[in-house]
């Protein structure tokens, strides 16, 4: 789970445990997956807009299951 917190993108796991963190400058107001593999991770702040390539996919919330 990303989520923004204070100092940049909090990374927890299922249960809320605290993983990591992704340390920015500015501070995250939105995000959203992108990219055709979904690896694509864009986060908007005040000022600017960033994009973070991860090796695994997102999952989109309320999408269709996977057959």
């Amino acid at each position: 789970i990303y989520v923004g917190g204070p100092g940049g993108l909090w990374v927890l796991d299922p249960g809320g445990k605290l993983l990591g963190r992704i340390l920015m400058a500015a501070r995250p107001v939105n995000m959203a997956w992108g990219d055709k593999d979904w690896k694509s991770l864009y986060i908007a702040s005040n000022s600017s807009v960033y994009r973070l390539r991860l090796e695994i996919p997102g999952v989109i919330v309320g999408a269709p299951a996977a057959d």
